[in-house]
């Protein structure tokens, strides 16, 4: 069976009956997870810690992890199904300040969000800078996570790498892999939205939201283009038209100058058998009505060739003209429309956002609500990778 990313599902065989936790059957894997132990992190947590991660990606962010694990002596299951932001603190050389002020505003978001979850880990951002844990990092890891099985999940925004690290007999040991695994997690989510509505008040001091009035810009940008695009086209096609009607006049006024010098060549070949005749005494009447009337017929066989000829050179400078306006035309269009054709289907990928999809697709932010209004999706930043959404 395969994911909505073409990626293989993967079903770990476990004795569930030696433990309360439940293997999730719809996972992906990430590198190459170690057979002994196991980390399990759901996708809106991912998700969340990608976010934070990249909103100040030159600068070190923290945030608790939260879930579930069961230990014994050769193995480990970790399941993180949680992450609260850890905000305010004190980072500074490898020196975080974990102060019990800190820590009761930790332990307030989790029963608020989500009960009775335990703290199995945290997550650190290092931009810039080596995953490898130092010391430092390990004594603030035994100081404030203790135990066998606390995991340290690390990431570099800079560089866009990661690791996951276990404590184990002593130390912490890095793993090779993970799996990230798909649920509703309405815990979670609740509290994605209502962190971001926070967050957006707090950068916000008049209340409004920053990326609204954004969207508006790109909004009224795109309009002004569309209107600049609308009269270039316009004026392409005026000047088309104009091109076609003189072509057409210059072809009349050739073809009706050709015209008249034939009519003028005609009658003096009509008239000269017959003045000669006449004259010397030695072409009879019917020799002379005879060679007019072929003179006639070879003249009006010239006529209606050259007639041909008119019409086809007529039909061609048309043909030309029409597809030049033709491609004209298309060349405008092909700048106005979107990429996308209206239905389309498209499967989210990893680190997708909507705003993205509908600056990729339609080169503005314009489309975000029309995507989610057509998809039933309530809020923008709840999209997971492999879903699949249909573009208007």
């Amino acid at each position: 069976m395969l994911t909505p990313e073409g990626e293989a599902m993967v079903e770990i065989k476990y004795d569930e009956s030696k433990s309360r936790l439940k293997l999730p059957k719809n996972i992906r894997q990430v590198g190459r997870p170690d057979s002994q132990i196991k980390i399990y992190v759901e996708d809106y947590v991912v998700t969340y810690i990608n976010q934070i991660a990249q909103e100040s990606p030159l600068e070190e962010r923290l945030a608790i992890l939260l879930g579930d694990m069961v230990l014994d002596e050769e193995s480990a299951v970790v399941f993180i199904h949680g992450a609260i932001a850890v905000e305010q603190v004190n980072i500074q050389d490898e020196h975080i300040g974990f102060t019990s002020s800190i820590w009761s505003k930790i332990y307030d978001d989790i029963k608020k969000y989500f009960g009775e979850a335990k703290v199995v880990g945290w997550f650190l951002t290092r931009p810039g800078k080596s995953l490898r844990i130092t010391e430092k990092i390990t004594k603030i890891h035994v100081d404030n996570f203790p135990g066998e099985g606390k995991t340290l999940f690390v990431s570099d925004p800079v560089d866009d790498d990661e690791a996951f690290y276990i404590y184990r007999r002593g130390e912490l040991v890095r793993q090779d892999g993970y799996y990230i695994y798909y649920d509703r997690n309405e815990a979670m989510q609740n509290y994605m939205i209502e962190s971001k509505q926070v967050s957006l008040q707090e950068d916000r001091p008049d209340g409004t939201d920053k990326r609204e009035k954004d969207v508006n810009a790109d909004i009224s940008s795109a309009s002004k283009n569309q209107k600049t695009q609308e009269t270039r086209k316009r004026s392409r096609m005026t000047m088309n038209k104009m091109t076609k009607y003189a072509s057409m006049a210059v072809f009349l006024v050739i073809v009706a100058a050709g015209a008249l010098v034939v009519q003028r060549e005609n009658q003096k070949i009509r008239e000269t058998p017959v003045n000669a005749g006449a004259l010397e005494g030695t072409i009879p009447v019917e020799t002379a009505q005879d060679d007019a009337g072929e003179a006639e017929s070879t003249d009006g066989e010239t006529r209606k060739e050259e007639a041909s000829d008119s019409e086809e050179t007529s039909e061609a400078s048309e043909s030309e003209s029409d597809a030049q306006n033709e491609a004209d035309s298309d060349s405008a269009q092909s700048t106005m429309q979107p990429t996308a054709i209206a239905g389309t289907s498209y499967t989210v990928a990893d680190g997708d956002t909507l705003a993205g999809i509908s600056r990729r697709f339609y080169n503005s932010l314009a489309y975000v609500n029309e995507i989610c209004r057509i998809n039933g999706i309530e809020d923008a930043d709840m999209i997971y990778p492999g879903m699949t959404i249909t573009l208007p």
